[in-house]
């Protein structure tokens, strides 16, 4: 719970910073491209659980639970007075449990947001979002072939919901901050090796087919920084 307790701390300081500022400084951001740097905590649920084992043959998947985190992304989009559109490249590094203990494991994602701003006119602007994601984890030790340790790899699919605060600090400036929960799965694998489409995996050696995506699901915050130019 370290990097939620971080990110609401984060988020607190945003909305005191935006409090603290003289009304005439309150100037609407102005339109355009911008880059961004941002925050997004994951704590995913579901299939990830640090329990499961996948078969191919001989070629077992050793599922991961992964550590709660904050990946840092940096996006580029564009924004307008009602509505900003962002494409942004996440990454971190979380701790991976195994049942044979933990591992390191890289995560990345790619992902577009869209956020519609409910108050077009004001310095801080409530808005929703919606997003996809198309995220990508290794996990070292993953994946086992004759006692053998290797590296495994998942790419999935996302969506992405989400609501929160925009704040505007200068015409070219802005934060933003609120909650976002992700929704989809991981539905190919691979092992230092050939890809297998995880449905097909058996649970356990001989066991019956595993038969659909690993699901996955997370809630958490998302913060960030955009500079207009």
């Amino acid at each position: 719970m370290g990097s939620l307790r971080d990110g609401i701390a984060v988020l607190a300081l945003m909305t005191a910073l935006a409090v603290s500022l003289p009304a005439q400084e309150a100037k609407p951001a102005g339109e355009g491209f911008f880059i961004a740097v941002s925050g997004h905590d994951l704590a995913y649920k579901g299939d990830l659980d640090g329990k499961l084992n996948l078969w191919h043959f001989d070629l077992v998947f050793h599922i991961p639970k992964l550590e709660e985190k904050i990946s840092a992304a940096f996006g580029f989009g564009i924004i307008h007075a009602s509505w900003m559109w962002e494409i942004s490249y996440l990454r971190s590094n979380p701790t991976a449990s195994l049942e044979a203990g933990n591992t390191p494991a890289l995560f990345q994602a790619v992902q577009i947001t869209g956020r519609t701003f409910l108050l077009k006119n004001s310095p801080i602007k409530p808005y929703i979002s919606l997003g996809i994601s198309i995220p990508w984890l290794r996990i070292d030790d993953g994946a086992e072939l004759y006692g053998q340790k290797l590296k495994a790899s998942y790419i999935g699919m996302e969506a992405i919901i989400g609501a929160g605060l925009a704040i505007r600090i200068g015409p070219a400036v802005f934060l933003h901050g609120g909650a976002a929960w992700r929704l989809g799965g991981f539905f190919y694998a691979s092992g230092e090796g050939a890809g297998r489409d995880i449905t097909h995996l058996s649970v356990g050696q001989d066991g019956p087919r595993w038969g659909r995506w690993l699901r996955s699901s997370s809630l958490g915050l998302d913060f960030g920084l955009g500079f207009v130019f």
